[in-house]
């Protein structure tokens, strides 16, 4: 991966250097020993099967890798720039002991910007539940639930503004999704207005886990639910309010399965 020239970078904004050309990722992708228990899956924020893409990098199947991260990942592009991998899953890849590590983070962008540059498939959304939703705020964070939540049906109003307009928006809008930290204000602001909206609840970490919950009680076959169930208690387990938590899983009858969750979670521990 070679670096464009100075002269060249003197005339604009753009990357320094150039990614992957599909030999070099090819080449790289070719060094992951496909370990039979992947520690950088577990090293890996959003458990992206890491194994998997780079195996299909490796056989020049470049398009079906972009479609495996974004199975768990909507903003690739992003991540295999930003995220710090070299402290993540690269720090815990076994080529890494000996040499370097595979490079993860090149190969996940290099996939990402393939996609970007050939796919011409059109985004299939599902069929809407009838629920709006406003995503406040434009981070990782609010990105990502955007994205979540519109895979399982709902229609996101999503802006970076001022959290009173929301209230005072003439559009239903029956979930709100807004960071802990201005939760407070958010409703402070909407005291005043919510018969627009006729609920108003706000969706953190723990609201997350329920409309999970909700999505795997409708259909118990969609494996992926459970998985990302298990994913956000995991990773939000320090600091999960967990009386709201079993409030879900009460609403939907699942009472046994977050007590089989956490079981499972004390025994990997």
């Amino acid at each position: 991966m070679g670096d464009r020239s100075v002269a060249d970078r003197l005339k604009d904004f753009g990357e320094v250097d150039n990614g992957l050309s599909p030999e070099e990722a090819i080449e790289e992708a070719g060094r992951c020993l496909q370990c039979k228990k992947p520690a950088c899956v577990d090293g890996c924020p959003v458990n992206i099967d890491i194994p998997a893409f780079v195996a299909l990098i490796a056989k020049g199947e470049f398009l079906p890798a972009a479609e495996n991260i974004r199975q768990q990942n909507l903003r690739p592009a992003i991540c295999g720039r930003v995220c710090p991998q070299e402290t993540q899953c690269e720090q815990l890849c076994v080529r890494g002991f000996k040499g370097g590590p595979v490079g993860i983070g090149r190969l996940e962008r290099f996939a990402a910007d393939y996609h970007m540059a050939l796919a011409c498939d059109a985004v299939t959304r599902p069929p809407s539940n009838g629920i709006r939703v406003a995503v406040v705020g434009s981070g990782p964070a609010g990105l990502t639930c955007a994205g979540d939540l519109a895979k399982l049906g709902y229609d996101c109003l999503h802006r970076s503004v001022d959290a009173g307009n929301y209230a005072r928006n003439e559009q239903r809008v029956d979930l709100l999704y807004a960071h802990r930290p201005i939760a407070r204000r958010l409703l402070a602001a909407a005291a005043g207005h919510l018969t627009p909206f006729g609920h108003l609840r706000v969706i953190s970490a723990e609201g997350l886990i329920g409309l999970k919950v909700q999505a795997l009680a409708n259909n118990p076959r969609r494996t992926q639910d459970l998985a990302d169930i298990r994913a956000l208690l995991q990773a939000n387990r320090d600091r999960l309010d967990f009386n709201e938590v079993r409030e879900y899983f009460r609403l939907f009858d699942r009472d046994a399965l977050l007590d089989d969750l956490l079981s499972e979670l004390d025994r990997d521990t």
